[in-house]
């Protein structure tokens, strides 16, 4: 007999026959952490999250994280070397039947192909008012998060469930990490925010809240929330590297880091083309010359891991500790923007370089960007323009 959403939360559990620590670990908390494969999950601490109940997807473990469940609703997206790695593997059914030969050397144990996608396919989330309550089967929405990962979520009663990596079509110039950017794609614009919107209406149905604690991303049917207002540690702060000397990009300028309190990791970031430094008014940012009656504090900035590569920087403002400088694009002025803002990831993250010729070089193509663009968007216009007249 199907065990239903109705039934006692530990016979949900026990139906997928999870390790005795997992069911326990499942059983004792009300929130879970899914981590998907867009850029900013490098922005995530994967040491803070390991006490925490977590479902990956994908090609998750090319990444540093080890979540406890992963979900496989693709075929192309059997990740076989890394299987040993999971706890537990909750694939579709049809993933099974059609990649039989990857599963043939494995511990079977450790695997649940009992969830099927309804066919046809035609009868996406779209249509339906609810999840299946036994969870035999889910509908097709084109992605794992929405399509198998919640309803799972729901199914094991969890209330609070944090969706961190979920970047979409924003995440340039590529959209999943873990070397995974040339084999995936994402959900086009429109439909990756109409089904995030009705997984989070049903969801809501069953009493269970999702938000999206994804650095950037630009739309999306999930509430943006920073995880440090939910008592969660988890963003990445601490960066390894020296950067003293080092030269950045930002847009058009070129710019150095200096140190100008030895005893303190805070900076100054010069443009040196005029030696004005970067400093923050008004959530805007611009190059202004530093002299006695300047507000110093506003050329002040920390350093974190940037919120796509780890091995990139974020600035963080000194005396705005919770703000940014962000960008949308290549083509907007730089801003000073919170943690669970608007902006894109990969315009928001600045790589060092040692060398300032590298440097200029990025600035070069930065430019390149910005004129190419603005030369579409012109020609855009005068095309428009043709089209209205007699």
């Amino acid at each position: 007999m199907p065990i239903s959403i109705h039934d006692e939360r530990k016979n949900r559990i026990a139906r997928f026959n999870f390790p005795v620590d997992l069911q326990q670990k499942i059983l004792g908390t009300d929130r879970c952490f899914i981590l998907g494969m867009g850029p900013s999950i490098n922005k995530l601490d994967p040491e803070q999250l390991k006490n925490e109940l977590c479902i990956g997807v994908n090609f998750i473990y090319r990444t540093e994280f080890r979540p406890d469940i992963l979900c496989i609703v693709d075929r192309q997206r059997v990740d076989t070397n890394n299987f040993d790695k999971a706890k537990k593997i909750i694939a579709l059914e049809h993933v099974l039947r059609e990649k039989n030969h990857l599963f043939r050397d494995v511990d079977h144990t450790k695997f649940d192909f009992s969830i099927k996608y309804h066919m046809p396919f035609n009868k996406s989330w779209f249509n339906v008012s609810d999840f299946d309550k036994n969870l035999e089967t889910v509908y097709f929405g084109g992605s794992v998060i929405t399509d198998l990962t919640i309803p799972l979520a729901i199914y094991l009663g969890i209330k609070e469930i944090f969706v961190a990596g979920l970047d979409g079509f924003d995440a340039f110039p590529n959209s999943h990490a873990g070397n995974a950017s040339q084999i995936l794609d994402a959900l086009p614009p429109t439909e990756y925010l109409r089904y995030q919107q009705k997984i989070k209406s049903l969801a809501r149905a069953n009493n269970t809240k999702i938000y999206n604690i994804s650095a950037g991303c630009l739309s999306g049917g999930f509430d943006k929330v920073n995880p440090k207002d939910f008592s969660i540690s988890a963003i990445l702060r601490s960066y390894k590297n020296e950067i003293k000397g080092n030269f950045f990009a930002l847009g058009r300028d070129i710019c150095s880091c200096e140190r100008p309190y030895p005893d303190k990791s805070i900076y100054h970031l010069k443009r040196l083309t005029d030696n004005f430094y970067a400093r923050h008014k008004k959530g805007l940012i611009f190059f202004e010359k530093i002299d006695d009656n300047s507000p110093k504090e506003d050329f002040l900035w920390e350093i974190e891991p940037s919120f796509c590569n780890k091995n990139w920087v974020s600035f963080k403002s000194y005396n705005v500790p919770t703000h940014y400088i962000t960008s949308i694009d290549h083509l907007s002025n730089f801003r000073l923007n919170r943690f669970e803002g608007i902006y894109n990831t990969y315009f928001s993250s600045f790589q060092p370089y040692v060398h300032r010729q590298h440097a200029e070089e990025r600035a070069e193509k930065n430019a390149m960007l910005i004129d190419i663009e603005k030369m579409k968007q012109m020609v855009g216009h005068q095309l428009n323009y043709a089209d209205t007249r007699p």
